[in-house]
């Protein structure tokens, strides 16, 4: 029994991940010609008879056919999948045009980095005033941009990716650069708070706030949790 059960929870995998990846393909508007919207029927059909079986849980679970009808409905995928052009697997699979525009972003803040805080530079002596400040700002896109190529390989690699997460793609550099300002604002308060109790002039360390700002940008939940703990405070 224990083993028909590992069975049936294998093939329940099976289903539920085939089924994910089925939805995100209608979503991105895979299955719009004729022959690709028979394929789309096709692949319903087959899982819906599995799951069929599925539920009915019985001592004579028929794992071959369940597993022979799986497989052809992932065959049924991925034959509609090579069928599609070509622009759309770049598009819709690869997510090309988020991998460019996340790297180039990534690329323009090292080109930053190396042009603007050139020592000879007519801005460095403004920048250098504020510098630990920027750096804040600088990291915490980093990070930003850090956690959406994360996110993205982590989609493309399995398949999931959903074009309906643009807008959240082109956000990432800006809400880590946001929450990276945040993060700086929070240590230099904290640190302006504590040398007027010790009559002190406390300063940032660096590598502190880089390292803060670079976690904020790329964990945004951590730094969110983090703000409403100083909220509950006062």
């Amino acid at each position: 029994m224990q083993e028909i059960e590992k069975k049936i929870k294998e093939i329940d995998d099976g289903v539920r991940y085939l089924d994910k990846m089925l939805t995100i393909a209608i979503e991105n508007d895979l299955f719009e010609t004729q022959p690709q919207k028979e394929i789309q029927n096709s692949i319903l059909t087959k899982l819906k008879e599995v799951r069929q079986i599925i539920e009915k849980k019985t001592d004579t679970f028929d794992y071959p056919y369940c597993h022979y009808e799986l497989s052809k409905a992932a065959e049924l995928y991925f034959k509609a999948v090579k069928s599609a052009r070509l622009s759309w697997r770049l598009l819709n699979i690869y997510a090309v045009h988020v991998w460019v525009y996340l790297i180039t972003f990534l690329c323009l803040v090292f080109i930053f980095y190396y042009y603007f805080l050139q020592p000879n530079n007519s801005f460095f002596i403004f920048l250098n005033t504020y510098q630990t400040g920027i750096d804040a700002v600088v990291w915490g896109i980093i990070g930003g941009l850090l956690r959406g190529l994360w996110w993205l390989w982590k989609n493309v690699d399995k398949r999931q990716y959903r074009k309906t997460w643009i807008i959240w793609f082109i956000s990432t550099p800006f809400l880590g650069g946001i929450l990276g300002a945040i993060s700086y604002f929070l240590i230099f308060a904290g640190l302006s708070a504590l040398s007027e109790s010790n009559n002190e002039n406390e300063t940032p360390n660096t590598f502190l706030v880089l390292a803060i700002s670079t976690l904020a940008g790329f964990n945004w939940e951590w730094i969110v949790d983090q703000l409403n703990r100083i909220k509950e405070r006062f």
